[in-house]
């Protein structure tokens, strides 16, 4: 591909001339002191504390709702019917007002609040209560046989109270935000066709001070089976009303009946809603019970063996899959040392029975590694050397191996990975093959067990980047875990599944990306055929990385990673919260004025590419 042409470059020699290439020098490395300065600035606000939550909100989120509701003002409001329900059956009068009143103070918005009480609750009987319903035309109350379910509320659809188009579950203390109905209402007329909504949102203390802001990613399929994120979110009426007609019988398991026929989900990435005591003290439960329903919605989709365990404040799945071959591509090149351990530990601890290996033999010069291929194919059949011809292209050794493969599932591994988990490929290879995933990627660790490879992020610090990577391995914070299960845009390619009809459907690795971003970008084409991808955490690994060809990237890698990624860091990573930094690798709030992804990828390109 073309060079980009930069000022004070000749374009037929193609370097700086003289002052020219001295200013451009000079440039770069001021840049490049700026970007690390703006990273430690980072860095020690997090460590300290010296930016928090608090300064976020006065300084970019109160900035993003500002400058949003200003382009909305000229666009006509929508009409908003809203049927608000409180899912609790005790609750405190205080809680209660404090609700009411962040309904009563929304703007171009129609709505009705519906208690949903046991059908022996007393609550109705209190004076208190009485003259609350008596005082508010638009509360009322439907009785429901099971109101502790985590989907018991959407019983109350049947009701003729419920008016509104939309259905909000609410808690008492919950609070909508002030501008809950303008941004709503416009996000939810500008997605055409949408059935649910959701946003992101935070807790209130016991002072009334919000904390612990949960930034959600878009709609994340393989996530939901993970936490229940869409507690916080706005559902059609009609959607409620098809799945209780439809046969739905278990009330808990609603969010995966509805969010399978839902036509459009759509997330607002705004914290649109302030979570009261009362609800967060009820999450545990609420998580048994998530747990319990995504064990039941596998087992109706004819899982066997599925079993759903709490990890770290997260649901872990398991069930029993098919068991298809295994291609294991490998390139290498001399490093007798890492290979070995590489293929020894593959040997001996890895569970799943039915694969092979191919070793990609780059022009191994080293004759003990000669020895070693010889002595490995007398000795383990499933062991394969082939030879790489050409120069080395990371890309095309991968794809010419792909071609010898006969497995129906192609893992790419790097010869510096070491197995330490005995059901790593069997966690890979079920996530693998539940429908529309195209390819999955485990959790890697450096040789001290800090974080190398958590899933990768658009846009982060450049082309993109390792989340939580240099982090410890259980890391959590304002984005998920290290250790969830989740959809993200792009795995690393140093341990990378995939099915092979996808690899095939979607041409393999690009080849014009010979050492890095091929994996990124291959995955990048992979959601562009509708496939997803996902990051299993308990497929975890060691990663001795960089240790074959250390960490050189070429310029001609930059500047072409950068073409092929540009329109999709434009668009913003989807399964990472705009809401966070991409000035660094670990999810923390973004800052006023960061530089945006795409003017730091062009930043990139001209001083490195």
């Amino acid at each position: 591909m073309p060079d980009r042409f930069i000022p004070g470059m000749d374009r037929k020699q193609g370097a700086p001339r003289g002052r020219s290439a001295g200013r451009l020098f000079l440039r770069a490395k001021l840049w490049a002191l700026s970007n690390l300065f703006e990273k430690q600035i980072i860095y020690w606000q997090d460590r300290f504390s010296l930016f928090r939550y608090q300064d976020w909100i006065a300084q970019v989120e109160s900035a993003r709702i500002r400058t949003f509701l200003s382009r909305e003002s000229g666009r006509p409001a929508s009409d908003l019917r809203v049927s608000f329900i409180l899912t609790d059956a005790l609750f405190e009068q205080q809680a209660l007002e404090r609700t009411l009143e962040s309904l009563r103070c929304q703007e171009n918005l129609t709505w009705n609040l519906v208690f949903i009480l046991p059908k022996t609750s007393s609550l109705r009987q209190t004076d208190w209560f009485q003259v609350l319903l008596a005082s508010e035309q638009r509360l009322s109350v439907a009785a429901v046989d099971d109101h502790e379910s985590p989907g018991g509320w959407i019983q109350a659809s049947k009701d003729a109270a419920c008016s509104g188009e939309w259905l909000v579950p609410l808690h008492a203390g919950d609070q909508l935000s002030a501008g809950w109905a303008r941004i709503f209402g416009a996000f939810a007329a500008q997605a055409n066709g949408a059935e649910i909504v959701y946003w992101d949102e935070d807790t209130l203390d016991s002072n009334g001070k919000r904390t612990q802001p949960f930034f959600k990613p878009r709609w994340s399929p393989e996530l939901l089976f993970s936490i229940n994120y869409l507690e916080t979110a706005a559902f059609r009426k009609s959607l409620a009303r098809w799945y209780l007609e439809s046969g739905g019988s278990q009330v808990e398991d609603w969010v995966f009946g509805v969010t399978q026929a839902a036509g459009r989900i759509v997330h607002v990435p705004f914290v649109l809603q302030h979570r009261s005591r009362l609800s967060i003290e009820g999450r545990s439960l609420r998580l048994e019970q998530h747990a319990s329903a995504a064990r039941r919605f596998f087992e109706r989709q004819g899982y066997s063996g599925v079993r759903a365990e709490i990890r770290q404040g997260y649901v872990r799945l398991r069930w029993r899959s098919e068991q298809p071959l295994v291609s294991i591509i490998i390139p290498t090149k001399n490093n007798l040392h890492y290979l070995r351990r590489c293929i020894t530990s593959l040997l001996e601890k890895t569970s799943y029975p039915h694969y092979e290996i191919l070793l990609m033999d780059d022009h191994s010069t080293d004759p003990d590694v000669l020895a070693y291929y010889q002595e490995i194919q007398k000795t383990s059949p499933v062991i394969h050397v082939h030879k790489n011809e050409g120069p080395f292209n990371y890309s095309r050794v991968n794809n010419q191996g792909a071609r010898y493969a006969q497995g129906s599932l192609l893992l790419f591994l790097n010869n510096d990975v070491e197995i330490t988990n005995a059901e790593w490929l069997d966690e890979l290879v079920r996530w693998a093959l539940l429908p529309g995933v195209g390819i999955a990627g485990a959790k890697l660790l450096y040789p001290d067990e800090l974080i190398q490879h958590a899933g990768i992020v658009l846009g982060m610090t450049g082309h993109a980047n390792h989340l939580f990577a240099g982090k410890p391995p259980a890391r959590s914070g304002l984005f998920l875990s290290s250790d969830c299960c989740r959809n993200v845009s792009a795995v690393t390619g140093a341990c990378m599944l995939a099915r092979r009809d996808v690899f095939d459907q979607i041409g393999g690795f690009n080849e014009d990306l010979p050492l890095v971003f091929n994996d990124v970008e291959i995955c990048l084409r992979a959601l562009k055929h509708g496939y997803r991808i996902v990051y299993n955490p308990a497929s975890c690994l060691i990663h001795y990385e960089g240790r074959s060809r250390a960490r050189y990237i070429p310029k001609e890698d930059i500047r072409v990673g950068a073409n092929l990624l540009r329109e999709a860091i434009a668009a913003g990573d989807r399964y990472y919260n705009p809401n966070l930094s991409l000035s660094v690798n670990w999810p923390t709030f973004r800052r006023k004025n960061e530089m945006p992804a795409l003017s730091r990828l062009e930043q990139i390109v001209l001083h490195k590419g």
